[in-house]
């Protein structure tokens, strides 16, 4: 059996880790066996906040527990929650707010615990030799339960290729940082602190994380993969290790939904998300805790630079898309006519349903797609309805008989709109920056997920 201690992570990055589970569970994959205040997993995500506010010194208060069996060995639902349960009260964890999922979807049978590391009365949960005092907890319930203690194997789904990748991590990123200048000089004085290690002959020879672990000891192990850490020397390899399962992927599949729905699949993060700069995808790998912006990988795979068997937009992506540009061509337009010509220019069509009064609404839709749909516009915001929008252009004739009451109304609706669109947001690549913690945005509509009403396909 194996435990693996994730780092400590902010609510940002809590929300997306909830945000996985339920996915999981949704599909079969996973299920929720015990929370510690009787909720539902739906609500840990409130439940775990509140507690972390209780101390607000805690820069990052929550943390990730994973618990693994070898793939020839299995537990029941409540065996494996016994043993959650145990743990987390042996680590010192019991009074925390804290919930366990059951994953099947690997080869590994395997819990995730995703805990607070303050306990109901606001006080810090102590870490200090939380890797040797796992071990130990580990070894005891393997001897009672008569379980096996396999070597640590961080398992990966794609290939066996990438899950030696992912073994090697530890001594991949202490030889970078044996190259670098900056970090040479601390690195060589933590390994020269091991006697073990100091005695090994062939120091060009390759170590997994466990031999590294044995050869420096479970408190110099953790003092150097925290400095690792620390500097960004692990970023680098996880990159890669996401690029080649984005590689592996994308020529399977037909278009963006496909493409996000296996990375899911295949254990990876994507999702589309729009901030005050525009819209872009953030990737990751969850069970890392590593998320990074499109604007960071090859272009293939930025927002909008996806090229598939011609210029394919899933539905949801359309509308997503027109959302910001419609917004943004409002606000740089003086007059209702120059508003269409620009959308023109943008390759945006703008259709006006007229009966005997006049125009009654307008839809819109993508042209520079293979299937253009036609889009309602109150589908795409209430805020782009045709009265909406002339009582926009009307704004500065408030004072107009008839309309000023209706266009303060207007006003007040359109800036809270904008607001909508483009939050506060940080610039950063690692996703516990991603979203300002007091201004976190977060939308329903940047999901692709299948329209829940079906769109009628415009003729070109």
């Amino acid at each position: 059996m194996i435990a693996d201690i994730k780092n400590t992570f902010t609510s940002s990055t809590l929300a997306k880790k909830i945000d996985y589970q339920l996915a999981k569970v949704e599909r079969g994959d996973g299920k929720e066996l015990y929370n510690s205040v009787g909720d539902r997993l739906a609500n840990m995500e409130r439940n775990m906040t509140l507690v972390s506010e209780l101390n607000e010194r805690v820069k990052y208060p929550f943390v990730e527990f994973v618990i693994s069996l070898p793939s020839d060995e299995n537990l029941t639902d409540e065996e494996f929650t016994d043993i959650g349960i145990e743990y987390m009260e042996k680590m010192g964890y019991g009074d925390s707010c804290y919930t366990i999922i059951r994953n099947d979807d690997k080869d590994q049978p395997h819990i995730h615990i995703l805990a607070t590391t303050i306990d109901l009365l606001g006080k810090r949960i102590s870490d200090s030799y939380n890797y040797s005092r796992s071990d130990s907890i580990v070894r005891d319930i393997e001897k009672r339960l008569g379980l096996s203690s396999p070597e640590k194997k961080i398992a990966n789904k794609l290939s066996l290729s990438e899950a030696q990748q992912r073994n090697y991590y530890v001594d991949s990123a202490i030889r970078k940082g044996l190259r670098n200048y900056e970090t040479k000089k601390r690195l060589s004085d933590l390994l020269s602190n091991s006697k073990l290690y100091n005695s090994v002959e062939n120091k060009d020879k390759h170590f997994t994380n466990e031999e590294w672990k044995i050869l420096l000891g479970d408190s110099a192990y953790e003092q150097i993969t925290d400095y690792l850490n620390s500097h960004g020397l692990f970023n680098t390899l996880m990159k890669d290790e996401l690029l080649q399962a984005m590689d592996n992927i994308f020529p399977k599949v037909r278009d963006a939904h496909e493409f996000r729905r296996e990375m899911i699949k295949n254990g990876y993060y994507m999702r589309l998300v729009s901030d005050k700069n525009g819209s872009h995808y953030v990737y990751g790998i969850p069970d890392l805790s590593f998320y990074i912006k499109d604007k960071s990988l090859p272009q293939k795979y930025r927002y909008l630079q996806m090229q598939f068997d011609g210029v394919k937009m899933h539905p949801d992506e359309q509308k997503h898309y027109l959302y910001g540009q419609i917004f943004s061509i409002l606000n740089r337009s003086d007059t209702y006519e120059s508003f269409k010509l620009n959308l023109q220019q943008e390759n945006i069509r703008l259709v006006e349903h007229i009966n005997a009064k006049g125009v009654y609404g307008i839809s819109f839709a993508l042209l520079n797609v293979d299937d253009p749909v036609l889009f309602k516009s109150s589908d795409i915001s209430r805020r782009l309805t045709y009265s909406n929008i002339q009582a926009h252009y009307n704004n500065d004739k408030a004072n107009s008989p008839g309309t000023g009451n209706i266009v303060i109304m207007i006003g007040q609706s359109w800036e809270k709109e904008a607001n909508y669109m483009f939050p506060a947001s940080s610039a950063t690549v690692f996703v516990d920056d991603l979203f300002n913690e007091k201004q976190r945005y977060r939308n329903n509509e940047d999901e692709l997920l299948p329209l829940k009403k079906r769109k009628k396909k415009i003729q070109r």
